[in-house]
């Protein structure tokens, strides 16, 4: 899948740069608030500046003695008005959106009578004026005028915000305070927000009409991701109109409106849910077996995408495998191929490494998998994320692959034997460049590997640098499906030996649904507590208190009354034999996913 494929940059189609380029993100349809950055003039004269026409005289300072509030207020101190109120004024740059109101304010007072007008207009020099606000009369007395509301209902766009106080000869008048508050007008629909609008409205048809209970979890999906957004920008709305094309066009050979496109792994279904973590939407990708049954089962292979601007943005990266030329032509077609988001492009930790296991949750939801043949793959920063979830879940994987992996992420944190340790009985393949940055850091995890006995392991190089190549991701393909996961996944019986050292080990299964095992070991007769805590703290249960002889123990925690979440399993073992203080002390966390 084509989101393996950058680490720094990737071809993307160019109508899709060019609104990177013009719209920056910062940019948002939905957004309300204050507009003006320095109306108090606390950070000088900053973004304003004074505009006199021909036959006018005078400038503007600052002024500690502030009309209303902070520290100073703008002096403009007008020794030759002009003629008009036009002649004169101070002015301000600002982005305006439409379909919003922008309420407008001001303090002012002056020596002498005089008038004050607020207007915007398209370019500096005032050509263009579409709003004016009404003429006020300032005299000595500071007081507030406004709020004066715009309703602004051209393109998205910049402009020009004035105070306009032209006229008045041998006039000092000061300025604070100056507001301009935008507000979202609920009644006015934006082409984007239509735009919105009609995809969400094509893909709810498409669920309603549709028997194919995968083809209804795909479009229904597809609206929640959409929907998810609180605000939409306008690179948004060209994905959203691209994906409305392509789902309502049907003459082309791989069309999303056709089964036949998912069952020829040709495109990808989208597969949604809301993390009981945070309540935020999240989804994966999900290419099906080739030939594919879904009553039986198949193996299971999560790929990690790198990192890539695209995946900074849920629709986007929704969209962008729905594009023209850019149909799937994966390997790893014996069984279910994955791809979560991963919240974007957060080294899959964190929230991120949340998001894999809830998208294999969703999965095995609504598919049948091979418990003995998952496997975790990953490009770039994928890799490290393939590196980093397999070492904290070794039992899981039949397999690793690691392909051009940044394993180096903030300075070899998980490179070193106590990593290694974790996966010596976990096959793995690295593949990368000769040219590569990364091939170092690759080399050093794989000599880990073969120091602390893992013999099944695979470490091949190709001419290039930082590349994503077909052939590459085939032949890790062939390597790693040999391999089924027959290590013990499930908790061991106590030994009857005394273990050397105190530890408790991570719950199996996790995630889990509803219930988990937890195995901790005693080197000594120890007075214990294990509990179980939410992520505020709080005591939700407890398993173990009082005195346990050394051995190692295994305690089932039933969550089937509480809710979906992360939660925090936390032991603490005080050796109970004469003059010891010896306590051992370890929180580990689980995932109750229901």
């Amino acid at each position: 899948m084509r989101l393996l494929h950058t680490l720094f940059t990737r071809f993307i189609p160019l109508s899709l740069c060019c609104f990177y380029m013009l719209f920056p993100s910062s940019f948002l349809y939905s957004q309300t608030g204050l507009e003006m950055a320095n109306g108090q003039f606390e950070n000088g004269t900053g973004g304003w500046t004074l505009k006199r026409t021909t036959g006018t005289a005078g400038s503007v300072s600052l002024d500690g003695n502030s009309v209303l509030s902070g520290t100073y207020s703008l002096r403009a101190n007008i020794t030759s008005g002009g003629t008009s109120l036009n002649a004169v004024r101070v002015v301000y740059g600002l982005r305006m959106v439409e379909g919003r109101y922008y309420n407008v304010s001001f303090y002012a007072k002056s020596d002498r009578p005089c008038s004050v007008q607020a207007g915007f207009h398209s370019t500096i020099n005032q050509l263009g004026t579409f709003w004016s606000s009404p003429t006020v009369n300032v005299g000595a007395t500071p007081r507030r005028y406004g709020p004066f509301p715009c309703h602004f209902l051209k393109s998205d766009s910049n402009h020009i915000f004035s105070l306009m106080f032209g006229g008045t000869d041998s006039l000092q008048l000061w300025i604070d305070s100056v507001s301009i508050f935008m507000t979202d007008d609920t009644n006015h629909l934006r082409n984007e927000e239509i735009t919105a609008n009609r995809f969400i409205d094509t893909m709810q048809h498409l669920s309603a009409s549709t028997d194919n209970k995968y083809l209804k979890l795909h479009y229904q999906s597809m609206c929640r991701v959409a929907e998810s957004k609180l605000h939409l920008m306008t690179y948004d709305y060209t994905s959203l109109d691209y994906l409305f094309y392509q789902f309502t066009d049907t003459n082309h050979a791989n069309s999303p409106r056709k089964l036949s496109s998912y069952a020829d792994r040709k495109r990808p279904y989208i597969v949604s849910w809301v993390s009981p973590t945070d309540g935020r939407t999240s989804f994966a990708l999900l290419i099906t077996p080739t030939n594919w049954n879904p009553e039986e089962a198949y193996p299971l292979y999560v790929s990690l995408h790198g990192l890539w601007p695209v995946a900074d943005n849920p629709i986007d990266f929704m969209a962008y495998n729905f594009l023209d030329g850019l149909e799937e032509n994966e390997p790893f077609d014996n069984g279910y191929l994955i791809f979560p988001w991963g919240r974007g492009n957060i080294w899959y930790e964190g929230i991120g490494e949340t998001d894999v296991w809830e998208s294999i949750h969703e999965v095995e939801s609504i598919v049948k998998v091979d418990p003995k043949r998952k496997y975790l793959l990953g490009f770039s920063m994928g890799g490290y994320g393939a590196w980093y979830i397999g070492q904290k879940s070794p039992d899981t994987w039949a397999a690793l692959g690691i392909y051009a992996g940044a394993l180096n992420n903030g300075g070899y944190p998980v490179v070193d034997l106590a990593t290694a340790e974790k996966l010596k009985n976990v096959p793995t393949y690295f593949v990368v460049g000769d040219q590569d940055g990364f091939q170092v850091v690759d080399t050093t995890a794989y000599n880990l590997l073969r120091s602390v006995g893992n013999t099944n392991i695979f470490f091949t190089k190709f001419p290039g640098g930082h590349d994503y190549q077909y052939n590459n991701l085939n032949n890790m393909y062939q390597w790693i499906k040999n391999f089924t996961n027959e290590r013990r996944t499930g908790i061991e019986e106590p030994t009857g030996t005394t273990p050397s050292q105190f530890n408790i080990f991570d719950n199996y299964p996790n995630p889990f649904n509803p219930s988990t095992t937890i195995r901790y070991q005693l080197s000594a007769s120890s007075v214990v507590e294990l509990k179980i805590i939410d992520l505020l703290g709080r005591e939700v249960k407890t398993l173990v208190n009082g005195e346990q002889p050394a051995g190692t123990y295994r305690v089932h925690f039933d969550g089937s009354r509480f809710s979906s979440g992360i939660y925090l399993c936390r032991i603490s073992a005080r050796d109970s034999r004469l003059h010891s203080n010896q306590t051992f002390v370890k929180t580990n966390k689980m995932m109750l996913l229901k």
